[in-house]
């Protein structure tokens, strides 16, 4: 993060846009990643064991479930290039 601040920054300082203004967008970043909650482990794991398994629950509003199903079959390549079973 203090990488990204300085790059911002810099690219600022560049094209004159006031610090006032890039430290608004960084607190909302931060605001944003702050509002998700905590994932909920349930096994006791140390740094050194593995493999693990991730779950990732989607609740979607049913209006948007298309849109939803659009979206991820998008991201389905990155998935399972990083490891996704399906």
């Amino acid at each position: 993060m203090q990488e990204d601040s300085y790059f911002l920054n810099e690219v600022a300082d560049t094209i004159n846009v006031p610090q006032d203004y890039i430290d608004s967008q960084i607190g909302e970043q931060v605001k944003e990643i702050e509002r998700w909650p905590l994932p909920q482990v349930t096994a006791d794991i140390r740094p050194d064991d593995g493999p693990v398994l991730i779950q990732i629950e989607y609740i979607v509003d049913g209006a948007k479930s298309k849109d939803f199903e659009l979206a991820i079959e998008e991201l389905k390549n990155v998935r399972l290039r990083d490891g996704a079973i399906n």
